[in-house]
């Protein structure tokens, strides 16, 4: 068994069974991590409050075969203008890959949609699409890793719902 103390950012929170929730978060030390969280629906829970999506967290982790919150203290909370660049991170970032530079990024205060992508190593500058090469009306793609244009979307059958949130 290990324990991991670290700071973290809560991307997604989701029912796990009757009382528990499974809490996916980036991590300054780990990068992301699905983790448990039992007991964490209970209306007692002392955790549950600190485990909602655009939260900075100090987290104590423990590690057996899968990770476990053990302990949660909440930092601040993220403005919503954070919503897409931790969809985009949820989706498209591997779990258990730190990535130092991205940490950094996500600290500062200005943080955009485009400079997360290009963070990631998907810079907008430059790109067409990946289906017929135009330029113009780029969105990114989490499905395909990769930007696409309006025109093309129907015809890749690329999720619109996923797509709009990353339009450029």
């Amino acid at each position: 068994m290990k324990e991991y103390f670290t700071e973290g950012i809560i991307l997604e929170r989701e029912d796990a069974g009757e009382q528990d929730s499974r809490i996916t978060l980036y991590t300054q030390t780990l990068g992301k991590v699905s983790a448990k969280a039992t007991s964490a629906r209970k209306i007692t829970s002392k955790l549950s409050a600190h485990l909602e999506p655009l939260t900075v967290v100090h987290a104590r982790l423990i590690k057996k075969n899968k990770f476990q919150i053990a302990d949660v203290v909440r930092i601040r909370r993220l403005s919503e203008s954070y919503l897409p660049i931790i969809r985009l991170l949820h989706m498209i970032v591997p779990e258990g890959e730190p990535d130092h530079v991205l940490w950094e990024y996500l600290q500062n205060k200005n943080v955009t949609l485009r400079g997360a992508l290009m963070v990631l190593g998907f810079d907008p500058e430059g790109a067409e699409c990946i289906v017929c090469g135009k330029t113009a009306e780029l969105a990114f793609s989490p499905d395909n890793m990769g930007y696409i244009c309006r025109s093309c979307i129907p015809r890749k059958n690329v999720s619109l719902a996923r797509v709009s949130l990353f339009l450029l």
